[in-house]
């Protein structure tokens, strides 16, 4: 009978981080993963992964690649007076993702790419440039506002909407998309209507709250349908 360690880990699992906290955290880098689809073998999602750690967990953020022209579309919802309003498009998403993180960690790294995403055939190339940018700046602190969304009926832990759209055209017809809200760095809070969901999360069954940070939990995407 042989007996082998070189595959078993002596280290407990790590967690999430838990959702509705700022926490202060570690930039563990940024990386580039293709992953096959699994309704459909033969679709393959490009994404770009962004984690940051501390002693008491972590926290990766999944960008996919705006590919298509219907990822630069503002989708469309119904307010509750019966108008239509308008949210950011994936494109913009992904977009003002970046520009927040490289501002924040290292504005130059940010004023790099600005300077070389013209020359950027698409989304691939700047990812690429993202994840050059980024690597020289693992291991920075900083501080990592977490929400939460229930999914499958668990609380997850995810980034706080940061892109709003104005409520007026511009001269063109377009709504212009703007920052609306920090997920990193200093100076971070909740809003009055963030607050009273976290307390309402608070509130709840604490076994929900437990559910959500366990990484053996399967917690795998169905990306198919995440898309």
């Amino acid at each position: 009978m042989a007996f082998s360690f070189d595959s078993i880990s002596a280290t407990v699992s790590s967690k999430r981080l838990t959702p509705w906290n700022i926490h202060h955290v570690k930039f563990d880098g940024c990386k580039i993963e293709h992953i096959q689809g699994k309704k459909d073998p033969s679709k393959v999602y490009n994404i770009l992964k962004t984690r940051f750690s501390n002693e008491h967990g972590y926290y990766e953020e999944s960008t996919f690649f705006p590919e298509t022209a219907d990822d630069a579309k503002h989708p469309e919802y119904k307010r509750k007076d019966g108008s239509t309003g308008v949210m950011p498009s994936h494109q913009e998403n992904a977009m003002y993702f970046i520009a927040q993180l490289l501002n924040t960690l290292k504005p130059e790294a940010y004023n790099k790419l600005k300077e070389v995403s013209p020359k950027c055939k698409d989304f691939n190339d700047i990812a690429e440039v993202v994840v050059k940018l980024t690597t020289p700046l693992k291991g920075t602190e900083t501080n990592l506002k977490l929400v939460g969304r229930t999914r499958d009926g668990y609380v997850n832990a995810a980034l706080p909407n940061f892109v709003a759209i104005g409520k007026e055209p511009n001269d063109k017809g377009v709504y212009p998309a703007y920052m609306s809200d920090k997920f990193i760095g200093d100076n971070l809070e909740f809003s009055a209507y963030e607050l009273t969901k976290k307390k309402e999360a608070e509130a709840a069954a604490p076994t929900d709250m437990a559910n959500t940070v366990e990484e053996t939990k399967d917690t795998s995407l169905d990306l198919d349908n995440l898309i």
